[in-house]
């Protein structure tokens, strides 16, 4: 191990006897960041679920009257055993006894069928919604423009459609029937109660006002451990994906102790907020075990006292404390059903302002159909910056490309080429000016018939998990013809049939069991299956070994005949054949002109030309 393995301090581990703290963990369950948990609203909630639950009414009230039902039966076991002792076993009634018992074994089986039908209808309407949901929120995602996944990162997103949707479903599905069906049972209980015993039911009732005020200072005290520990579990989760993403830099670097020193330090905080909250949580748990001690204790003593004077029976007596065990059940149950309230609430809030995120990059009402390119493309004086309080990207950028010509557009990093080819796929809009085709504004023509009519080929490849074919054609109806034509301009034929299953081999996440070469010649293939009209290569060869060049740029003439093309490009020598090459400087045309013009003029583009031409020299 290198000195750099060493340099890190360490940090003191968690006491593993505290680790060995086991009782309702769930209570900290992971989520993702805590925003908006203290702003939440029940009508912006109901506003996003409302149309939704109405499409499931039917489900949710079935499911409310045998919530009703099922609860009802629960209130009636304990009578039953009352009825048992004070009736039949006083009266030595054998038949009597034996159907009370069937009836209490029949009621509790029917109890179960009840509740099981609940909550099968509950699970199936909270699936349907969830689904839809999720449906829209992702046809909404994408629709939004590249400008708001700027500043959310994927991760954020990831949760907003999986675990926020996911906390909505446990609140419709669980604990809504829970509360309520706690609430029923609780009142249900104490009408029992003070009908059979008045007296015995306000014994009982002296510890409501106790587990009412320690409730609420429990929720007051946790809440906000509860809130620390969504934020340190979505720091941790963030920390945890950077550093697997980049495991080969920190382990070439030695700085694996590094990374687990940073991690820890989030980790340890962690398990410090979770373990205050896990304390508090089972000082609580513990008195309200407490409170149900103390309530049968007072129930046996009064109640006791009072059977022994033939003022309540000793069924009564039974039938009470079967009630008290079972009184204190919804009150355990309240603070974890609180705790997914707070989550769904907060999870709804957020799912809400992420549908209202604004769709700024819209089609016209009345937008066309794209036509077959003819003319050109224009840029006109065009402006560009991400933000108003940003410098400019793009400065009265202004440009005609010919249909069937090549452009090309070079120039520093930063210079703001690719800004270019993101506005004319509609990525963005421009800040001033206009993007013109065939003489017509850009933005009249639809979105998806624009984007349909282009090909692009970018740096940064993608390819998505599933067969080859499906990476082909992305879903667009293509013939088996047209892809094989796409495979053979672009001279992939050979790479086919080296894979084992030809057009079915299965690609891995971004192509994985590629190589560089073969993805990038995969993403050529993909740009021309349509047959664009406009070819967009975003340093499409940047990536490749020149041998590899070499062979895609043979292809490239095959591709580019005839056909309308922008290409970027920092290797000079892929764009001396272009018909016009603009040189971009800090967000402006600094130069234009074919190659020889260019050299000529001993600017910018020549200077670029030498010191690339210089570095080729000595490489070789």
């Amino acid at each position: 191990m290198t000195s750099g393995d060493n340099t890190s301090k360490k940090i003191s581990e968690p006491n593993p006897s505290v680790d060995a703290v086991s009782a309702k963990t769930e209570f900290f369950a992971a989520a993702d960041d805590p925003e908006q948990i203290v702003t939440v609203s029940w009508s912006r909630v109901w506003a996003l679920l409302g149309p939704l639950f109405r499409t499931q009414w039917a489900h949710f009230t079935g499911a409310a009257l045998l919530l009703l039902f099922s609860t009802g039966l629960m209130v009636v076991g304990p009578l039953l055993v009352k009825r048992a002792i004070d009736t039949d076993i006083a009266n030595r009634d054998v038949e009597g006894l034996q159907q009370t018992v069937l009836l209490y074994l029949g009621t509790q089986l029917l109890y179960l069928i009840v509740f099981y039908l609940m909550r099968i209808w509950l699970e199936y309407a909270g699936q349907r919604m969830m689904a839809t949901l999720k449906q829209r929120l992702f046809r909404h995602i994408m629709k939004l423009p590249l400008a708001f996944f700027d500043r959310n990162a994927p991760g954020k997103l990831l949760s907003r459609v999986e675990n926020d949707t996911e906390a909505l479903r446990m609140l419709f599905t669980t604990t809504t029937v829970m509360l309520i069906g706690d609430a029923v049972l609780f009142v249900g209980m104490f009408a029992a109660m003070f009908f059979v015993s008045p007296r015995l039911a306000g014994v009982t009732a002296l510890v409501i006002p106790v587990l009412l005020i320690s409730t609420w200072y429990f929720q007051g005290r946790t809440r906000p451990l509860f809130i620390a520990y969504r934020g340190l579990t979505a720091e941790i989760c963030g920390r945890l994906a950077e550093f697997i993403q980049g495991l080969p830099i920190l382990q070439a670097f030695s700085r694996r102790d590094w990374a687990a020193d940073h991690f820890q330090s989030v980790n340890i905080r962690r398990f410090r907020v979770a373990y205050e909250g896990e304390r508090l949580w089972l000082f609580w748990f513990n008195f309200v075990i407490f409170m149900e001690f103390f309530a049968f204790a007072l129930i046996l003593g009064f109640g006791g006292v009072w059977a022994l004077k033939g003022i309540v029976t000793i069924g009564t007596l039974a039938m009470f404390m079967g009630y008290v065990r079972r009184f204190f059940e919804p009150i355990m149950r309240l603070s974890d059903q609180m705790v997914v309230v707070q989550k769904a609430m907060a999870g709804g809030e957020r799912v809400l302002n992420l549908l209202q995120e604004e769709v700024t990059i819209k089609d016209k009402e009345q937008a066309e159909s794209f036509p077959a390119l003819k003319e050109g493309i224009e840029f006109r004086g065009v402006w560009f910056r991400y933000r108003e309080d940003l410098e400019w990207v793009l400065q009265d950028v202004s440009f005609f490309l010919p249909a069937g010509n090549r452009h090309a557009l070079v120039g520093p990093t930063g210079s703001g080429k690719s800004t270019i080819i993101s506005l004319l796929l509609r990525f963005y809009d421009p800040t001033r000016g206009q993007i013109l085709v065939d003489g017509r504004d850009l933005r009249e023509f639809s979105q998806r018939e624009v984007r349909a009519r282009v090909g692009l080929v970018m740096q940064d490849l993608y390819l998505f998990p599933g067969d080859l074919h499906s990476n082909l054609t992305l879903g667009r109806e293509r013939s088996d013809q047209e892809v094989q034509r796409a495979i053979e301009m672009t001279e992939a034929q050979g790479l086919v049939k080296r894979l084992p299953n030809g057009l079915k081999e299965v690609i891995t996440e971004r192509g994985k069991n590629l190589s560089m070469g073969e993805r990038q010649l995969l993403s050529f293939t993909r740009a021309v299956v349509g047959d664009p009209d406009l070819l967009i290569l975003d340093e499409a060869t940047s990536a490749v070994d020149p041998s590899t060049e070499a062979r895609i740029q043979h292809s490239l003439e095959r591709i580019l005949e005839k056909r309308t093309a922008l290409i970027v490009a920092h290797r000079l020598s892929t764009v001396r054949s272009c018909d016009e090459i603009l040189v971009l400087s800090q967000g402006k045309i600094a130069e234009r002109g074919t190659h020889s013009q260019l050299l000529e003029q001993g600017g910018l583009y020549r200077a670029l030309y030498e010191l690339q031409f210089k570095e080729v020299s000595h490489a070789s």
